[in-house]
């Protein structure tokens, strides 16, 4: 399969107080995927061009479209077309599942990426609750998570450009890094892996729980919370903040929501049970 770069070099005038000086800078790629499934458009993503199964799997898992690798009798990629052509195994009806709903997410990097409605909170199963003895994460793993999180991308240092979504052990591993222009296509390219390809750390089958938690960039909004839950991602952290209702839905799905995560310290807005402290 064609690959596409990820990064390209420009030609820039660097200016540092008093010095001027042209040189070569590496700019990430922005590229469109459109979407169809059994020959219907359905989106066109703009993206960050590699781990595009990835992508497509993890972005008809967040809809709701599959819930599963099973669902996907094929998926035929035209890399340098921009094109992904989806054949379920099911026949779905994307006028009936998408009826009346608007692309009005805080989303970047896609165009009509996430067909969000309200309901879609009322039709996702709450994570567990607590058990006992007390289970979790240790701060430290998270809080070292963020530390790695885009010193570990070699795009990111590249051009300082793309978001990127890790998703983790209970100690901290990464179990899988996905970078992208968009932090939404971040998270489902990690999350898109491990339905995809049945990695979940030792865990088996679709939901039930592929990692210990996901590791974002940038603003956690209320549909990250959704997609982390249907993954069965049981916390979710970023460096940055949360929206008001990324907390108030993650309260209601018994997701563990962590904000601000930097240095030794951490925001936990919901289910706090789930880390353990330093």
């Amino acid at each position: 399969m064609t690959q596409l770069p990820v990064e390209k070099p420009f030609e820039v005038v660097a200016l540092d107080r008093a010095v001027r000086a042209e040189r070569l800078d590496s700019v990430a790629v922005e590229s469109p995927l459109t979407v169809f499934i059994d020959g219907h458009e359905l989106a066109t993503l703009l993206c960050t061009p590699e781990h595009l199964e990835d992508l497509v799997v993890g972005f008809l898992f967040g809809q709701g479209l599959i819930a599963g690798p099973d669902d996907v009798a094929g998926l035929r990629l035209e890399v340098e077309a921009g094109r992904a052509e989806v054949r379920l195994a099911r026949p779905v009806s994307l006028a009936d599942r998408l009826y009346a709903r608007r692309v009005i997410t805080t989303g970047c990097g896609a165009a009509g990426s996430d067909f969000y409605s309200a309901l879609d909170a009322l039709q996702v199963k709450p994570l567990p609750g607590p058990v006992a003895p007390p289970s979790g994460v240790a701060a430290a793993a998270i809080l070292e998570a963020a530390r790695r999180l885009q010193t570990d991308s070699p795009l990111f240092r590249a051009t300082g450009g793309v978001h990127t979504a890790v998703l983790a052990g209970p100690d901290g591993a990464a179990i899988v890094t996905r970078d992208d222009i968009g932090r939404h296509n971040a998270a489902d390219k990690a999350i898109g892996h491990i339905v995809r390809t049945g990695d979940r750390s030792g865990q088996a089958g679709p939901g039930s729980g592929p990692a210990a938690f996901l590791m974002v960039t940038g603003r956690v909004s209320s549909d990250i919370v959704l997609k982390a839950v249907r993954g069965g991602v049981p916390i979710v952290a970023s460096r940055s903040a949360p929206t008001s209702l990324a907390v108030e839905l993650a309260g209601r799905l018994n997701l563990t929501l962590a904000g601000f995560v930097r240095g030794r310290r951490m925001n936990v807005y919901s289910a706090p049970w789930r880390v353990l402290p330093l």
